[in-house]
């Protein structure tokens, strides 16, 4: 039980995107379905709000293209995470994402001089951004996801999401390897 509850709480995401700027017209045909070809199934997704806050020093994190944020949603619920590009540019891009206060504090010690390792991330790091979003997103053909995201301050962008649970991925690895 504790391995387990360890695990998640120290959970990595691999999320693969492809950023794109939707359009009145795009986003109709979205909801519709009426792309050439339409999607097999295409699954409306509740729509949320969230509160993102990113923390920075310097860019010494962001320089090596590591985000760490705190995400509160409407609903209360309050996430640290962490995102550390692992490949692509700003349109196509993969990142491993860490979840919880542990993973993201490990994350950043790794980050900082000796003399800081004991001193918390919020001691460390200061605010560079805040803002909030309202979400839109659609579950598509089971496997990937279409975000799109609107900011308090005008800008708004979509995003195809692929995401691969390294907890998963992990588990399928430990069960291929005692397969005979």
């Amino acid at each position: 039980m504790f391995r387990l509850t360890a695990a998640l709480r120290n959970r990595q995401i691999l999320e693969v995107e492809r950023k794109f700027a939707p359009t009145a017209a795009s986003t109709d045909s979205l909801i519709r379905n009426v792309g050439h070809p339409s999607f097999r199934k295409l699954e409306p997704l509740t729509s949320f709000e969230f509160e993102d806050t990113y923390y920075d020093r310097d860019n010494l994190l962001s320089g090596k293209g590591i985000y760490i944020r705190r995400r509160r949603s409407q609903f209360g619920a309050d996430q640290w995470e962490a995102k550390v590009k692992v490949g692509g540019d700003f349109i196509n891009s993969a990142f491993q994402e860490f979840t919880g206060m542990e993973a993201v504090s490990k994350l950043v010690h790794q980050h900082l001089p000796k003399h800081e390792i004991s001193l918390s991330v919020t001691d460390i790091l200061s605010v560079w951004a805040h803002f909030a979003t309202k979400r839109r997103s659609w579950k598509v053909n089971d496997h990937f996801l279409i975000v799109l995201d609107e900011a308090d301050f005008g800008h708004i962008v979509g995003e195809v999401e692929l995401l691969q649970d390294s907890l998963k991925q992990e588990q399928s690895h430990e069960t291929a390897e005692q397969t005979p």
